[in-house]
């Protein structure tokens, strides 16, 4: 039953292969600055905070070029090219 089950978990894997790419990334990437900032001498909930800011602050940056840059180019770009 576990060889079944294995073979089972092993094609799910497989078969959604980029979305555990990105997940085993996002861990990897968590665990090496954890790694990182306790290495730094700060304790566990220090680097809870350090990590939730950085994050909470790409975030938002995401958000804003997502929300914001197109608009800003749509507005700007043709006062752009009448000036040339």
């Amino acid at each position: 039953m576990s060889i079944f089950m294995l073979a089972i978990l092993a094609t799910i894997i497989l078969f959604w292969l980029h979305v555990f790419l990105y997940i085993l990334t996002i861990i990897a990437a968590e665990a090496l600055a954890r790694v990182d900032v306790q290495t730094a001498g700060f304790e566990n909930w220090q680097a809870f905070v350090i990590l939730l800011l950085v994050s909470l602050t790409g975030l938002f940056l995401g958000w804003t070029a997502r929300d914001y840059v197109p608009v800003m180019i749509q507005e700007f770009l043709p006062m752009l090219m009448d000036q040339s």
